[in-house]
């Protein structure tokens, strides 16, 4: 019996005759370059990029560490906690933007603490906030059990004792028109609060006026909260 040809084929389906597409059934797959050398120089760049963002990020550290000891140690009040959050941020900063890079909280050491103090007396800041800032600064060493990091006294850094006595008055007198030029309503009442009664800043926001004026005036011989308010 002979063999059909592979083109060929008969089929009685309707009466009529189907053939197969001419050519050969195999199917010639061609082997896949391989691209080795472009796999390679593809897989080495996007690890180098991934190093770069992963060593930028490495020396960020400080500041997230830094905030986690804060959160774990909620030490004072709010306010309190929020100061020396924001302090400690800028110190980490500072750190980075002298060189000291790829520091964690329990790398600190007296040439960190050396060269802040040194670079805030070059801003030509005042005792005081140098002060606050190494009381943060002590703070830290303290939660990392590195107290003797920094000196017990600020003399030894050379910072100046505060100045609490002063005969000048930083104190200013508001005018009508220096009251118009400020756009908040509430700024404008606080202000006229302070001279009118003499509050300091806080006072005169978180004044209470239906409860802090029970009588007709508030204090001695001084005009009502309402008289303020009304502009009277």
């Amino acid at each position: 019996m002979p063999m059909p040809r592979v083109g060929q084929a008969s089929s009685k389906n309707n009466g009529t005759r189907r053939e197969w597409c001419p050519g050969s059934l195999e199917v010639l797959v061609l082997p896949r370059q391989a691209r080795r050398t472009e796999t390679l120089t593809g897989h080495a760049a996007r690890t180098r990029a991934n190093w770069e963002t992963n060593k930028e990020d490495a020396m960020r550290d400080l500041n997230y560490e830094l905030k986690q000891l804060c959160l774990r140690n909620r030490d004072g009040s709010f306010s309190t906690q929020y100061a020396r959050e924001r302090i400690l941020t800028m110190i980490a900063n500072q750190l980075h933007e002298m060189g000291f890079h790829h520091m964690q909280a329990a790398s600190l050491k007296p040439k960190h603490v050396e060269a802040l103090v040194e670079r805030w007396k070059a801003e030509s800041l005042s005792a005081g906030t140098i002060k606050n800032r190494m009381a943060e600064l002590r703070w830290w060493a303290e939660k990392v059990a590195k107290q003797n990091v920094l000196a017990r006294a600020n003399d030894f850094y050379g910072i100046p004792r505060r100045n609490y006595v002063t005969n000048v008055s930083r104190s200013r007198v508001l005018t009508t028109g220096d009251l118009e030029k400020l756009t908040d309503p509430w700024t404008r009442m606080s202000l006229k609060l302070q001279a009118a009664f003499g509050l300091r800043r806080e006072e005169s926001i978180k004044i209470r006026p239906e409860w802090a004026d029970r009588s007709a005036e508030l204090g001695h011989g001084r005009e009502s909260i309402a008289s303020v308010y009304l502009g009277r």
